[in-house]
């Protein structure tokens, strides 16, 4: 029974519901071995044969990168909520000014 069971990875609910926790957590505990074994024996296969997994292939073109906001003195800018930046605000003024 325990055999069909990891074969198919499934269950019956009704069976399901007669198990104890103890005995539950026991018949996951097992599903999940053979889970990763699977992945594990597909990660192989694929390695022998010769394809590509995900961290062999190229990266694209492109990538996420982070870009920081400078202050005058060439340092990373810190602004800190509820203070007002007097030279930001006055930018802002004169652009409204002009247009």
């Amino acid at each position: 029974m325990l055999a069909k069971i990891l074969e198919d990875l499934w269950l019956e609910p009704e069976l399901l519901e007669a198990l104890s926790e103890q005995q539950k957590q026991i018949l996951f505990f097992k599903m999940r071995e053979e889970q990763v074994r699977r992945w594990k024996e597909r990660e192989e296969k694929e390695e022998n044969e010769g394809k590509t997994t995900k961290a062999t292939r190229p990266k694209k073109g492109y990538s996420k990168h982070v870009t920081w906001l400078l202050g005058r003195d060439g340092d990373v800018r810190v602004s800190v909520i509820g203070e007002q930046d007097e030279f930001r605000s006055s930018r802002i003024l004169q652009n409204l000014m002009n247009n």
